[in-house]
């Protein structure tokens, strides 16, 4: 799911995601969005999170001391803390943010 210059195509991954998505099980009521644009979003019910897929753009950051640029990518989630804690709204950002970081650990 890399494109020529090695980085992860997202939107292809997001795909497969809404296609296993799809294979599964009725989902609870409470299931999180998926977007790719990264713009502010309301969060209606009943969904619980929206997490919002910025685009890769290289950037400026500091690798060994020094600066370098990198591909870097956007994320962010939204939750209703009626429904979802915090914190495991974080653990749940965490886990994709590695994830699209090595996308080989899907296959795990």
């Amino acid at each position: 799911m890399s494109n020529p210059h090695g980085r992860v195509d997202l939107e292809k991954q997001l795909r497969e995601i809404e296609r296993l998505r799809a294979e599964m099980r009725e989902l609870p009521a409470h299931e999180p969005t998926v977007t790719t644009r990264a713009v502010a979003k309301i969060i209606n019910a009943p969904q619980a999170a929206i997490l919002a897929v910025g685009r890769i753009a290289e950037r400026v950051v500091p690798v060994d001391g020094q600066p370098a640029v990198r591909p870097m990518l956007t994320l962010s989630l939204s939750c209703d803390h009626r429904v979802v804690d915090g914190a495991r709204g974080a653990e749940f950002l965490a886990t994709v943010a590695e994830l699209v970081e090595d996308p080989a650990a899907l296959a795990d």
